[in-house]
């Protein structure tokens, strides 16, 4: 613990004592940062993620249901209850 406070005073020390100071950002980065978010490739990014979440809970709520059916046909139940 005492490590981790005397790495962050270090750290605000480096940064002119004002904990809320961010670190300088170069031209590049901020061109860089700038192009990501106009070409829209965050879009993107997030519609993929958001894809896989969607996809995935789908998989997951789909398959309790199929493996009952399943299982009540194997006993020679009636699958239409469900």
């Amino acid at each position: 613990m005492q490590e981790q406070v005397d790495n962050r005073i270090e750290q605000d020390l480096e940064l002119e004592g004002n904990p809320f100071t961010l670190p300088e950002v170069t031209d590049e980065e901020a061109i860089k940062l700038g192009n990501y978010y106009l070409s829209g490739e965050y879009l993107i990014r997030n519609e993929r993620n958001s894809t896989r979440k969607k996809t995935k809970g789908v998989r997951r709520a789909c398959l309790p249901r199929s493996s009952r059916k399943r299982n009540i046909r194997k006993n020679g139940e009636d699958a239409n209850k469900l």
